[in-house]
């Protein structure tokens, strides 16, 4: 584990614990526990904790021998408290920068959050109209259209890690690309549904249509997008892929 993780700080904090966030990475890919004296790596149930303005990755076990209980601490201030997995380049992250990896759940959360108010203030809106309201008075279909595609019964691409989630990204146009982590570790954008022009519709920094997979093969996915929200892209929503598909359909 990379020695600078301990002062890794997030900002002027109290000298109080606070757990993070749980998280879990492949049994085949564990990573070391930071209780002093421990020695063994983990997988399931990483706990995240900040301690006079440092973080600390811990086992389970370890957790609970340093603050007295399972629930010492209370609940997680990211995630549910329930273990996600973390992709590749998240448990990346985890290693050599716990600081940046919390930070991106941070902009997860509020992703989120900003798409449950636009779809409230939608629906909001919808409420308040009248059902005659003029033809011209409704928004404007974004270019290009919302195209419906039924959810799948499974995961529609068999190359998908098992076990992992994927994220939804909607395009200012109103196109859906799909964040898939490969099998192999790699992370994918999948247009949702396939669209002409789909190879070269996104930042050619973002990486290279994989027309085999009929994706596009991505670098680095935090980096990726980043640079979609800032040309206006919504998301990530992040979830299981009937989750996530399911919020497609218009």
């Amino acid at each position: 584990m990379d020695a600078n993780n301990e002062s890794n700080a997030l900002g002027a904090s109290s000298n109080n614990p606070t757990l993070q966030a749980i998280v879990a990475v492949d049994k085949s890919e564990r990573v070391q526990c930071q209780q002093p004296g421990c020695g063994h790596s983990v997988y399931a149930a990483v706990h995240i904790v900040e301690e006079h303005s440092r973080l600390l990755v811990l086992g389970s076990t370890c957790f609970e021998k340093r603050y007295g209980g399972r629930t010492a601490l209370g609940p997680a201030s990211y995630g549910a408290g329930n273990g996600r997995k973390l992709t590749a380049e998240e448990r990346e992250m985890l290693i050599k920068n716990t600081a940046a990896l919390l930070s991106w759940f941070q902009e997860e959360e509020a992703a989120a959050a900003r798409a449950q108010k636009i779809r409230e203030d939608a629906i909001a809106t919808t409420n308040r109209s009248p059902i005659s309201r003029p033809l011209q008075q409704l928004p404007p279909v974004p270019r290009g259209g919302f195209t419906t595609q039924a959810v799948p019964r499974s995961s529609p691409w068999p190359w998908q890690r098992p076990g992992t989630s994927i994220a939804l990204l909607i395009s200012p146009q109103g196109k859906c690309w799909i964040r898939v982590q490969h099998d192999n570790g790699s992370q994918k954008l999948v247009p949702w549904p396939k669209f002409s022009g789909w190879e070269t519709a996104l930042p050619h920094d973002i990486g290279l249509a994989d027309t085999n997979l009929g994706a596009i093969a991505v670098d680095n996915i935090v980096e990726a997008i980043r640079i979609l929200q800032n040309i206006s892209f919504q998301g990530p929503i992040v979830g299981s892929w009937q989750e996530v598909l399911s919020r497609t359909q218009r």
